[in-house]
Formats: C-alpha cells, sequence, structure tokens
C-alpha cells in the first residue's frame, strides 16, 4: 500500500501476513537453532496505530496482551510448526 491511502479506508479491513525469516537470522542472536515438525515456540505479533490520521491511537495483537505491552511472555500465543525440520547445522 502507499504511505497515504487516500481517500483512506473506512471499511472494516481485514490484514494476513505471511513472512519467512531465515534461521541464519535468529541464530545470529541464539546461536545454531532446529526446529522439527510439531515444535511448538511461544511468541506474539503486533501492530502499533500510534501515528495515523484517525483521532485516537490504536494497537492490535495476534495474541490478546493484558496491558499495553507486547513484549509479556505471560501473554504469547504458541506457534506450531507442521513443515519438514529446518536447520543449518
Amino acid at each position: 500500500m502507499p504511505e497515504v491511502v487516500q481517500p483512506e479506508l473506512t471499511d472494516e479491513t481485514t490484514w494476513r501476513i505471511e513472512f519467512f525469516v531465515p534461521s541464519a537470522l535468529l541464530e545470529a542472536y541464539v546461536g545454531p537453532i532446529a526446529i522439527d515438525k510439531g515444535s511448538e515456540w511461544r511468541a506474539n505479533f503486533y501492530k502499533c496505530g500510534d501515528d495515523t490520521s484517525h483521532p485516537h491511537p490504536h494497537w492490535g495483537a495476534w495474541s490478546p496482551v493484558d496491558e499495553l505491552n507486547f513484549h509479556l511472555p505471560r501473554c504469547f500465543g504458541s506457534l506450531g510448526f507442521a513443515g519438514q525440520r529446518i536447520s543449518s547445522r
């Protein structure tokens, strides 16, 4: 989408995202990893809308949070890996 949407979308909008994170990117921070089929990780994904043309800032999280802080492990959701084994070893 362009940086500014004119006219602004006022109807309810559904967003979807799909992405690929190379294991080498994660390994730069945590060392060698291997993700087996059936593995489960805990995480959260969020969207911050604090600099928009709407009159009030808004935020959204994939896994609900109990305060305006998206870095709370107690609020993380589960990510399941169903594909083949991922490893850079």
